[in-house]
């Protein structure tokens, strides 16, 4: 858990508390996420809240901070516009994922919302100019610093959802990498050669 906020479709933390800090909300902080307080040590919900939260968490559907609100409505197969805010730079890289929901109740979402589920549909970096690294999954963080992050991804063909019968959940995930190198990272964007 690091310092940003997933701005474009808007997040659940965002939605939820926009007006004040919306990083604040992500799993109740790194401490929360990172082994400095929970156990299991690093373990998170499927939407970033502590995994030892009671059901439902916060960010999950039917939690406190849960609005239902659709953030995006994108087009089959479309290449789409995600943008991402880093207020503290920490490296490392980005992965977007998206989960189909059937069903348009909280307990479809909390049964159905996996990691299986959110593998089944991986957006890989659309082959579009300027983009860092077409059909590579993850957006690789190398010298920019803090500040708006604005990628296209390509969306999977045959994956659509309605918002009534079907939802799709997306799930930004941001591995930092300035105490470890995330693994497999390309050298140019590892921060420190001698961490593991």
């Amino acid at each position: 858990m690091a310092h940003g906020y997933l701005s474009q479709p808007q997040s659940r933390n965002m939605l939820a508390w926009s007006d004040f800090c919306p990083h604040c909300l992500n799993a109740g902080g790194p401490w929360s996420v990172g082994g400095g307080r929970t156990w299991p040590v690093g373990d998170h919900g499927m939407c970033g809240d502590p995994y030892s939260t009671a059901v439902p968490r916060p960010h999950e559907s039917g939690g406190a901070h849960y609005t239902g609100t659709i953030a995006a409505t994108w087009t089959e197969g479309n290449t789409v516009e995600i943008k991402t805010v880093i207020t503290a730079f920490h490296m490392g890289r980005f992965g977007f994922r998206i989960c189909k929901v059937n069903g348009n109740s909280a307990q479809a979402e909390r049964t159905q919302l996996t990691d299986a589920c959110l593998d089944q549909n991986i957006l890989v970096q659309a082959d579009v100019p300027g983009a860092q690294a077409p059909g590579d999954r993850y957006y690789h963080l190398g010298a920019e610093g803090q500040g708006t992050y604005t990628m296209q991804y390509q969306l999977p063909k045959g994956l659509s959802c309605d918002g009534v019968n079907t939802r799709c959940v997306l799930q930004w995930h941001y591995l930092t990498g300035n105490s470890c190198n995330p693994p497999n990272e390309p050298s140019q964007y590892v921060a420190n050669k001698g961490l593991g």
